[in-house]
Parts: structure tokens; C-alpha cells; sequence
């Protein structure tokens, strides 16, 4: 056996040495994480739904977002934006994504699917246009 056969079944020993470790380390966590989601639905008296871990999962991101988007809305004088309706435009831009149609058409299709509980055309684009994901207030816009 020569020096570079050494190298290799060496070098193939730490590749399976650091898979296994690794995979145990990335199974470890995968189950801890959800114990800690399991927990989390339990203390909040949320069933164990796709939703549920959504909601839990994606709370503080969307609340960032709905706080800095009303940062604009107010910059741009227009009404506040509720929780539960950035919540129906969330689902409103989702549901208007499975359409291959105009703005217009999309919507007049998606009032009659939801029975018009979707968020209103010019509504949508209002929201649409402050959407931020950053702090209104530590931004300025220069344009020349």
C-alpha cells in the first residue's frame, strides 16, 4: 500500500466519521425543534396543524414587515393596516398568484371564489406599493 492509498482510506474514514456526526447533530436538532413547536402549540391551546406551525413560525417575521409597511402607508396618508387584513392580503397575493390573468380579471374571479372576503383591487395595490421589509424611518430616498 503506498502513501496516497493511506491518504485516501484516511481521508474516507473522516468523510464518514463527519457524515455520521453531523447527521446525528442535524437529527438531534430536527427533533428538538419540534418538540419546541409541540410545546409551543400546546401552551398557546393551538391544535397541531400546517397552519398552526405557520402562524408560530412566521408571527414575529410578518409582524416586522405589517409595522414597517404602516411606517410607509402613513408616510403616503393612507389608512393603517389591520393585522387581519394583512393577514387577507397575504392570502389575497397567494391565491392571485395560481391566476395566469390581468389584476383585473384575477379579481373579479377571487371575489367570486371567496365570496369577496379577499382584499379589494385598489386596496391590494395600496399595500402592495408600501409593502417594506426595513425601517421607514432610518431610510431616505434621493433620487436625482
Amino acid at each position: 500500500m503506498n502513501v496516497s492509498d493511506a491518504n485516501e482510506i484516511e481521508f474516507d474514514y473522516q468523510n464518514s466519521f463527519l457524515d455520521e456526526f453531523l447527521t446525528d447533530r442535524a437529527i438531534h436538532f430536527i427533533k428538538q425543534f419540534c418538540q419546541r413547536i409541540k410545546d409551543k402549540l400546546r401552551v398557546k391551546g393551538y391544535e397541531p396543524s400546517e397552519l398552526n406551525v405557520f402562524n408560530i413560525l412566521a408571527q414575529n417575521g410578518l409582524d416586522n414587515i405589517l409595522e414597517y409597511t404602516n411606517e410607509s402607508v402613513n408616510l403616503s396618508s393612507c389608512p393603517n393596516i389591520s393585522k387581519n387584513e394583512f393577514r387577507r392580503f397575504l392570502g389575497t397575493l397567494l391565491l392571485s398568484s395560481t391566476f395566469n390573468l390581468s389584476m383585473d380579471h384575477s379579481f373579479d374571479l377571487m371575489e367570486k371564489l371567496t365570496g369577496c372576503s379577499n382584499v379589494k383591487l385598489d386596496r391590494f395595490r395600496e399595500i402592495l406599493h408600501n409593502i417594506k421589509g426595513y425601517d421607514c424611518s432610518n431610510r431616505k430616498a434621493h433620487w436625482l
